[in-house]
């Protein structure tokens, strides 16, 4: 079973300040970080952590991507 645990905006912030808003989010637009936990346990072991994120072309959901803790 898995749970956001956060999300933001995915604009480039080390780009210079000069560089255009518009290829700052080039790839992606907004992402999400996810637990993932064992389900129907009383105290759930953290099995697997991932995220996923909003492509900046067309709005598409890429993932998400997951991997062991």
């Amino acid at each position: 079973m898995c749970f956001v645990n956060d999300c933001g905006d995915a604009k480039c912030t080390s780009c210079p300040d000069w560089f255009p808003d518009v290829l700052k989010k080039l790839i992606l637009s907004a992402w999400c970080s996810y637990v993932c936990v064992e389900p129907n346990v009383a105290y759930p072991k953290v099995v697997a952590v991932g995220a996923g994120g909003v492509s900046a072309f067309k709005g598409f959901f890429v993932g998400p991507y997951c991997f062991p803790p």
